[in-house]
């Protein structure tokens, strides 16, 4: 009895994309602890989100809007109002399932706050949700097959009354009973061969344009209807691995699979102490911080993931004393460590996505109790995704000379590796800013990438999108001294991917990697900017398998209408294994027959067939 050994290939399926934007509007009163609002200087927001439930068919994904205002009070001086709005926001998702693995992120589209009066403000905001849907499975596919049992069936396939030969000598289409000592019946005219053959043991007669040789010998076939497997097509070779099992033909054949080995989602955390420099006044308190990441990095070791990258830190805080100026600061602080992960391994490919999800910085007192550091205290999350490329070695085709096998055939969709690289986009621009002041100062720049559009064509992803510039700089006007801008740079970047179409699957991490603002002269400020592009890109491919084989007695008839012996024109399209199966021999053979070194044949080549049963 046979019996298919079977293998589970770990596949990652990507399902569905899922965008939707969120409109966020809300009025605040400023507190009466603080002082009356003159102007808005700066706004910024950050994106929280507190949960994420599967409800079938629909993701619900609540989270809140965290912003913060700085604006020069009415008496002078600078000032800080932070709130929140909060967001309970259900997305429709076709096909979702329960244990489909949702991923969400999101993009600050737009930040507006506004004064209404001197005691409230307006905060709008548009946030783009985009959830994306995922599964993991195992695609089965049956990699050999065994010899579980004895069967009733009939091995032998012939009746008592076939000679020591194997051969019935009484049919017209095998080996006469009178052959000679050359293997050849010189009288019989009707098997294709005759006395008259040349030396090469070809009939002199010639062959028509269908290929069949001797156009009156049925015993040639033209060819008619054998197709190669992929790979194997008469004049490329056939590379895949012949085995002889349980007198069983067993063809396989490798395939190409990026398997997911792990996916995960995981947290770094970064604490560092920042001392102010004995220049600088002692921190009343902090008006104003960004947070930000830069120059991120990931890879896979042994049973963990390093990452390594810098947190860039500028406040704003009012110093210590009635006369202190207001002060700034901007501080670049490197981190490298390791998330522990035990199924990585080296040289797994990556597909790492780092958002900040938490960020604070406080002031506190140094040893001698004045308020000169600052403590960061900042968490990363990490959703990892590593694959493995294998090759994994799938049952092409199997048969056997002394017993019918039905096989039950299917597809299953594999993963491809197509394409993985980090690009780097080079900007380099010039900004006029809108100030009829003279600026003295620039003391803070950032910047935010935002894709617009990816398009598929040449063979490449086609990535546009724009650096949103922010500024904040000093002006020589007493009455507002500190202005800020923010200005939109567009960029385009074109990521090789050969091979890449429209069913491919990509998946893209963008992150700053460097980034200056330099003042030019006239109100210009040069901008130049790396920004990492960090793609994957697999292509789904759909492969033949075997799910099933069914055993049958050697069908007796069938076997004595074929020829005993027959010559053969290869066909384009034919390959060594076809030719094989279908005139009930075996490649060895063929090779043997013909004086083959290898199983490598082309259209005109001439074969010798000579039907072969197994135990015979």
């Amino acid at each position: 009895m046979l019996e298919l050994v079977k293998q589970n290939i770990h596949m990652n399926r990507f399902k569905s994309n899922v965008a939707t934007q969120v409109t966020l509007d809300d009025d605040f009163i400023v507190p009466d602890t603080m002082d009356d609002m003159a102007r808005i200087i700066l706004s910024s927001g950050d994106i929280q989100i507190e949960s994420v439930k599967n409800q079938s068919e629909r993701v619900l994904v609540k989270g809140k809007l965290n912003f913060q205002v700085l604006y020069r009070k009415a008496e002078g001086g600078l000032q800080t109002m932070a709130g929140s709005i909060s967001f309970e926001e259900p997305v429709n998702v076709s096909g979702l399932e329960e244990k489909d693995y949702l991923g969400v992120s999101w993009d600050l589209e737009d930040l507006t706050a506004g004064m209404i009066n001197s005691r409230k403000i307006s905060v709008k905001a548009i946030v783009t949700l985009v959830v994306r849907v995922e599964a993991l499975y195992d695609a089965e596919a049956a990699v050999d097959v065994v010899e579980t049992g004895t069967g009733s069936q009939n091995t032998g396939g012939w009746g008592s009354g076939r000679d020591d030969g194997g051969w019935n000598p009484g049919r017209d289409s095998g080996w006469g009973a009178g052959r000679d000592n050359g293997g050849w019946d010189q009288e019989r005219d009707d098997s294709g061969w005759n006395s008259g053959r040349d030396d090469n043991g070809w009939n002199g007669g010639g062959s028509d344009d269908s290929g069949v040789w001797d156009g009156g010998a049925r015993n040639w076939e033209t060819g008619a209807g054998l197709k190669s497997r992929e790979g194997s097509a008469a004049g490329d070779g056939d590379k895949d691995v012949n085995d002889r099992v349980a007198d069983m033909e067993i063809l396989r054949r490798q395939a190409d699979v990026a398997v997911i080995a792990v996916r995960r989602k995981d947290t770094y955390r970064i604490k560092e102490d920042i001392s102010l420099s004995g220049s600088k006044p002692s921190i009343e308190q902090i008006l104003w911080n960004e947070i930000r990441l830069r120059g991120v990095t990931t890879k896979p070791l042994d049973g963990r993931v390093h990452i390594e990258g810098e947190v860039m830190i500028f406040a704003i805080y009012t110093g210590e004393g009635e006369s202190a100026p207001i002060q700034w600061l901007e501080e670049s602080i490197p981190f490298a460590g390791e998330v522990d992960l035990p199924e990585a391994v080296e040289g797994m490919v990556p597909s790492i996505s780092v958002r900040l999800v938490h960020r604070e910085l406080e002031a506190k007192p140094d040893y001698d109790g004045e308020m000169r550091d600052l403590e960061l205290d900042a968490v990363l999350e990490l959703d990892m995704k590593l694959y493995e490329e294998k090759k994994i070695e799938l049952l092409g085709d199997f048969y056997s000379n002394d017993r019918e096998l039905e096989l039950e055939s299917g597809e299953v969709c594999f993963d491809r590796l197509l394409s993985k690289n980090t690009g780097k986009c080079r900007i380099a621009e010039k900004l006029d800013l809108n100030s009829s002041d003279r600026i003295l100062q620039i003391c803070h720049n950032d910047g935010t990438i935002k894709i617009d559009d990816i398009e598929i064509k040449d063979e490449s992803l086609h990535i546009d999108g724009v650096l949103e510039v922010s500024l904040l700089y000093l002006t020589s006007d007493d009455g507002e001294p500190v202005k800020a801008e923010t200005e939109a740079v567009p960029f385009h970047y074109e990521a090789e991917a050969p091979g890449i179409t429209s069913d491919s699957v990509y998946q893209l991490n963008t992150g700053l990697e460097q980034m200056t603002a330099v003042m030019a002269g006239g109100g210009t400020v040069e901008v130049k900017a790396v920004l990492n592009l960090d793609i994957l890109v697999l292509q789904p491919v759909k492969e033949p398998v075997i799910l099933g084989v069914k055993e049958m007695p050697l069908d007796l008839e069938k076997l004595q209408e074929l020829p005993g012996i027959t010559g053969y024109i290869v066909q384009p399209g034919d390959c060594l294994w076809d030719i094989a199966k279908r005139f009930h021999t075996t490649r060895k053979q063929v090779m043997e027959s013909n004086g083959l070194s290898g199983d490598q044949i082309k259209p005109g080549d001439r074969l010798i067939l000579v039907k072969e049963i197994a135990g015979a």
